[in-house]
């Protein structure tokens, strides 16, 4: 690594993108969970991913700014969801986003970490290189790298007991076909325990307004061979138990409308 690509890993500008990004996401959104703690996560990571990157790849500083601007629009859109959703099938690391076009604010601040980079020397970045600061800019490399990663960790599973149901008209089969169609990863467990069951338990990761992403689980039982009724059984997601009435009006938006749309859509296709 270059004696600047080592300034650029200890300058104020990265250690402060760094630790925003995991004080709010481990500290803030649990607590106060509002539309500003949302965005704050995407304003962080997206200032602090470029200049991580060109740490390491210095020449290819422009190939990094445009590759990670694709892909934060190519993430915060529905072009991936099938690519999510084959990964997610794999089961080797559960990836999860939500779909919010206004989350794109946060390129905005590509602008001065593009700045940033041009001509990255240890005296415009803070402060002398000295062998500390390299020791800790292999140190700062390796905790942003783990800040990143850190929505694999489980949030706390609440329970949700007395829910409503509802009802699709379509068959197992359609109903799950159509929800890997819409981007959502499909799991199921009584399979995978080697049981036959006409219940099957599935996770999806939905959005509870304003900005609180949450894992839940869903009871798909057949009601008879062209019925079939969802249930929410439990959620996944940091911070104080979810509001049961407003996570059920996210589920019918977000997840039982586009289906009922889906399924409809396939049939008059498939006429």
């Amino acid at each position: 690594m270059r004696t600047a690509s080592r300034a650029l890993l200890t300058s104020p500008a990265f250690l402060l993108a760094v630790g925003v990004l995991a004080v709010n996401d481990w500290v803030l959104k649990p607590t106060f969970d509002n539309w500003i703690t949302g965005k704050l996560s995407d304003v962080a990571g997206v200032f602090a991913l470029p200049l991580l990157c060109c740490a390491f790849f210095p020449a290819r500083r422009k190939e990094v700014f445009v590759v990670v601007t694709v892909a934060f629009l190519l993430w915060k859109s529905p072009l991936v969801d099938p690519a999510l959703a084959a990964w997610n099938s794999l089961g080797v690391w559960h990836l999860r986003r939500v779909v919010d076009y206004t989350d794109y604010i946060a390129l905005l601040v590509l602008a001065p970490a593009y700045r940033l980079t041009r001509r990255p020397t240890p005296s415009s970045l803070g402060a002398p290189l000295s062998p500390a600061r390299c020791v800790g800019a292999v140190l700062s490399a390796a905790g942003a790298v783990l800040v990143f990663a850190a929505d694999v960790v489980a949030p706390p599973r609440y329970a949700l007991p007395d829910v409503a149901s509802y009802t699709v008209a379509a068959s197992r089969t359609d109903v799950q076909n159509g929800l890997q169609a819409l981007g959502f990863s499909v799991r199921d467990l009584s399979r995978a325990e080697g049981r036959i069951m006409r219940a099957d338990t599935l996770a999806l990761d939905i959005r509870q307004p304003p900005e609180r992403d949450v894992e839940i689980s869903i009871e798909m039982k057949e009601a008879s061979p062209a019925e079939v009724r969802l249930t929410l059984l439990a959620a996944r997601t940091f911070g104080p138990a979810p509001n049961t009435s407003s996570l059920e009006r996210a589920f019918e938006k977000q997840v039982v409308a586009p289906l009922r749309d889906w399924v409809a859509s396939h049939r008059r296709g498939a006429k």
